[in-house]
């Protein structure tokens, strides 16, 4: 993903705020300080990713950290409220529910995808609609808390909300899969779903650290 126009404007009135900010610092000291900023944040840019620009702004902390820094004054950082926090492990934790959730009935349906409709094991179409619902509810309430939350990073945003779709399409397509391949084949066809389950769930959970430690 190239620099958009807004990641360049962020790190011009990001500069343009320092150097105000700094207006009672002599000219020299002034331009130096400015100047190493902005090589930093040029360094990002070079990467052609506007997430590591805004990234990087990040890291440096607001204009009126970095002047107070450098006049050496002590600023208290500034830390988001336990709710916020919460918000970002509520958000993680619906996605997880909705990605494993499919990915656990793709498992169940991989299984059982030979049984008769009387059997004991087989799942009831009642209890595979229910859940499909649940996870959708889930999936849709994790995408609403991450787009308005401010911790996730746009990277974080898009993968929350394509990861349990996929988890779904996953969920029919091992299935529809086992149904077709010989009896026991099934069995195959789950582990590998588990082990796709066990990859989002990594994903999921370091997302969500990401988000909670930003």
């Amino acid at each position: 993903m190239g620099i958009t126009k807004d990641a360049t404007a962020e790190v011009r009135r990001y500069l343009d705020d320092l150097s105000r900010l700094l207006a009672d610092v002599p000219a020299n000291e002034r331009s130096e300080i400015v100047g190493e900023i902005a090589e930093h944040l040029r360094q990002a840019e070079s990467t052609g990713d506007a997430d590591a620009v805004r990234d990087a702004l990040v890291r440096l902390g607001s204009p009126e950290v970095v002047a107070a820094a450098a006049r050496g004054e002590q600023v208290a950082p500034v830390r988001r409220s336990l709710a916020d926090r919460w918000t970002v492990v509520v958000a993680g934790l619906a996605a997880l529910c909705a990605t494993d959730g499919f990915l656990l009935l793709g498992v169940l349906m991989s299984i059982t995808s030979h049984f008769d409709e009387d059997a004991d094991w087989n799942i009831h179409p009642a209890a595979v609609l229910f859940s499909i619902g649940l996870g959708l509810l889930a999936g849709f309430f994790a995408v609403i808390l991450v787009w308005v939350g401010k911790s996730w990073s746009r990277r974080h945003k898009i993968g929350i909300t394509v990861i349990w779709p996929l988890a779904a399409a996953v969920m029919i397509a091992a299935g529809e899969l086992s149904v077709a391949l010989p009896i026991g084949v099934g069995f195959l066809v789950a582990g590998v779903v588990i082990l796709v389950g066990a990859l989002a769930t990594v994903l999921i959970g370091r997302w969500t650290l990401q988000a909670v430690a930003s």
